[in-house]
This record gives structure tokens, C-alpha cells and sequence, in this order.
């Protein structure tokens, strides 16, 4: 039996591919853990084709629950692994891969914050060595469920949270900031650029990311391989900074597009640049 009378559990990474009669067929299955109890909350493909999961453990760490944070090749196979916590209980519940090419994990920790429970936001670079951390929450048990980054670049989380409210459990909303753009202005990209698109191929959403050094009037253009413009993606006097903007596969009239290769330019101040996407049906 593991802690709290759960069985044992294992944190098992499985890829399916075409469904035959119903049933997935099976391409590889990986598994992940120790002696107790591990368990797998979250994963995502990221851009070098690899896997991210987190969740928890028990049977590494600090004697507790701690965060699990595995990343894994594109077989599924373990390259490296994180783990954060205290002396207390600590469980990640999200995860995915930032614009910069780190990490994000939301969760909730027993270890940390205000008593109880907290929601918690952990911020790692491309080899999950943390770049800083932060508790949300009350005197009560709040947790952090699933995170996403937005456009400029904070993040936005949701869970439940039982300090706040109606005094029972209540659903939970919450957009924060990114610490490092607030308290050190230095962290801005270097020079210009236009990263490929994640996902590519896609259907029907992917991310452009782009880098600005500078304040600029920015153009982000989408075109087909007959030169016809079919949707602008940014058009605005944008803040220096790491960026990111999500194509939706649709063009300027709001109609899906059909599949094919397809071209975005950026223009920003003198920097110019064009890369290719590909959009599968």
C-alpha cells in the first residue's frame, strides 16, 4: 500500500496511434518511478519532439510528495529529471513549455506559503533548474490546476481555492506576471528574431515566437504559396521583450483556410524576416 492507503502507482507515459475497432493501438508504453507511490498529472510535446509530465513522487525527494518534473526524447525516453519541494507535501498538476524554451508547472504545495495548501508556480529554464518561484493563496486549501502563458508573456492559472470566495470551494482564476521582466529590465532578448512556429505541422492552432530588443512597430503577415496575404497576425507598436502570437488557421474574414504550406513575414523596424508552416487536415 502507498501513502494514504492508495495503492502503489507508477507514472507510465503511453503513445497511441490509429484506433482500430475502437481500441488505441498501442506504439510504445514508458514507466517512471521507485519503490513508492509516483504519479503522472500532466504532459505535453514540446519543440525538439521529446515529452514534459509532471506529478508527483514519493519515492524521490524530501521524504514526502514532492513536484516530478521528467523530460523524456521523442521515444519517450528519460533525458533528465527535476524534482521540488520541501519537508511537506507538494503535488504539480500542469506543465508546459514557455517561449523562451523553458518550463512552467503549477501545482500545490504544503511545504511553502500561507498554511495549508497554496497553488503553486515554478518557473524552470531548458534543463528544469529553477529560475524562480511563487505561492498563491490563503488560510485555507487553494490549488492550482492548469496553466497556460499569454501573450505577454505572464501566465495564466486556474484551479480552486477555498481562502476566497463564497466560503466553500470556489473556481479560481488567476493571471500573473512574469517576476523576471518586473524586476530585472535587463531581461530582454539581444537581437531580432523569428523562431519557427511550435507546432509545425499543425491543425488548427501553433505559436509564432519572436524576440524584440527594442520598442517596435511590428508586422506579422501570413501568405499563401501564391504570394495572396491571408491573415494579419499583429499589427501594433509592441514593447521590447520575448513574444509570442497563435495562428487559429483562419484568414483576415474569419473562415478556416484550407491545408497547405503557408508563409509568415515579420516586420519590425528594419528587421524583416520569413519562415514556413505547414497546416494539416
Amino acid at each position: 500500500m502507498g501513502r494514504f492507503g492508495l495503492t502503489m502507482k507508477k507514472v507510465v507515459l503511453l503513445l497511441t496511434t490509429t484506433i482500430l475497432q475502437g481500441q488505441p493501438d498501442t506504439f510504445w508504453i514508458r514507466t517512471f518511478g521507485g519503490s513508492n507511490s509516483d504519479y503522472g498529472r500532466s504532459v505535453q510535446q514540446v519543440s525538439d519532439y521529446g515529452y514534459i509530465l509532471t506529478g508527483s513522487t514519493a519515492s524521490f525527494g524530501n521524504d514526502s510528495y514532492d513536484v516530478w518534473f521528467i523530460k523524456t526524447d521523442a521515444q519517450g525516453v528519460e533525458e533528465w529529471n527535476q524534482i521540488f519541494g520541501g519537508s511537506d507535501d507538494d503535488y504539480g498538476s500542469s506543465i508546459q513549455q514557455t517561449a523562451d524554451g523553458g518550463y512552467i508547472i503549477t501545482g500545490w504545495t504544503n511545504s511553502f506559503g500561507n498554511g495549508n495548501y497554496d497553488a503553486w508556480l515554478i518557473k524552470t529554464d531548458n534543463q528544469g533548474n529553477e529560475e524562480w518561484n511563487q505561492t498563491l493563496g490563503g488560510s485555507e486549501f487553494d490549488k492550482g490546476s492548469a496553466i497556460q502563458q499569454t501573450a505577454d508573456g505572464g501566465y495564466i492559472i486556474t484551479g480552486w481555492t477555498n481562502s476566497f470566495g463564497n466560503g466553500n470551494d470556489d473556481a479560481w482564476l488567476i493571471k500573473v506576471e512574469n517576476p523576471l521582466v518586473e524586476i530585472d529590465e535587463s531581461f530582454k532578448p539581444n537581437v531580432f528574431a523569428l523562431h519557427h512556429n511550435y507546432p509545425n505541422p499543425f491543425n488548427p492552432f501553433t505559436t509564432v515566437r519572436y524576440d524584440l530588443p527594442e520598442d517596435a512597430m511590428v508586422n506579422i503577415t501570413i501568405y499563401n504559396m501564391m504570394g495572396r496575404q491571408v491573415k494579419t497576425l499583429i499589427s501594433r507598436h509592441q514593447s521590447a521583450g520575448y513574444q509570442s502570437v497563435q495562428w487559429n488557421a483562419t484568414n483576415d474574414a474569419r473562415s478556416p483556410v484550407s491545408a497547405g504550406i503557408y508563409l509568415y513575414i515579420i516586420q519590425a523596424g528594419e528587421f524583416r524576416q520569413k519562415k514556413k508552416m505547414v497546416l494539416l487536415k
